[in-house]
């Protein structure tokens, strides 16, 4: 009796110290406050050379109402509104007026500067809400669901998006949704080497199993 409340003893305590051991990871390498790396301004963001984690949370350049593709944003910016916006700051596509509806579509553009020498880069994106396209210098990179409202259909799912970028990189999301608790892009992309994000991808899942485990019982 002695020897099994012991060894039940020990488990406990190696299971909590895996358990912190994963919370001090993500909060080291997934923590949108103390992770190293610039924020934008007005729609720019200056990435240095060197192996930091940027979480994309503020003053993304956003055009409400509208899908649009970087060709369109480059050949007619002028002819459509946009605001800077920080991510998560409103809770639907109305920002904040309670006149307009929570859902619709709306598009996201930021521009990166990054350095001379090319490097690959990956974007993290967390459960948009719910369907979008994806553009990284004017190249559909990918899409969840259809955000065409004529053919909206939704998907929600984490993904990594890769690619290779050095001087200026532009990042368009075209997100449609119509009937989510929240829409838009509510959870802050990550933007690092694919490695770094991808590690960031697995604390979350981690952390994501543990929070169901603890909850759940």
């Amino acid at each position: 009796m002695k020897k099994n409340w012991k060894y039940s003893l020990l488990l406990i305590a190696t299971v909590f110290a895996l358990t912190m051991g994963i919370f001090f990871l993500f909060y080291r390498f997934d923590n949108k406050y103390t992770a190293r790396g610039d924020q934008a301004i007005q729609g720019i963001l200056y990435v240095p050379d060197d192996d930091s984690v940027h979480y994309l949370a503020r003053e993304w350049e956003y055009y409400p109402d509208v899908l649009l593709t970087p060709q369109e944003i480059k050949e007619q910016k002028e002819d459509y509104y946009s605001r800077y916006v920080s991510i998560g700051e409103y809770g639907g596509m109305d920002l904040g007026d309670k006149n307009k509806s929570p859902f619709g579509s709306g598009t996201y553009r930021m521009t990166l500067v990054l350095p001379e020498k090319e490097k690959q880069y990956a974007i993290g994106l967390t459960e948009i809400f719910s369907a979008y396209k994806l553009y990284i210098n004017g190249e559909l990179m990918g899409q969840m669901g259809n955000p065409d409202p004529d053919n909206y259909q939704e998907q929600i799912q984490n993904r990594v998006f890769t690619f290779e970028g050095k001087g200026t990189a532009e990042i368009v999301i075209a997100v449609t949704d119509k009937h989510s608790v929240s829409s838009g892009i509510q959870y802050v992309p990550v933007l690092a080497s694919p490695f770094k994000v991808n590690i960031i991808r697995r604390l979350r899942n981690a952390k994501s199993r543990i929070n169901t485990a603890f909850f759940c019982c």
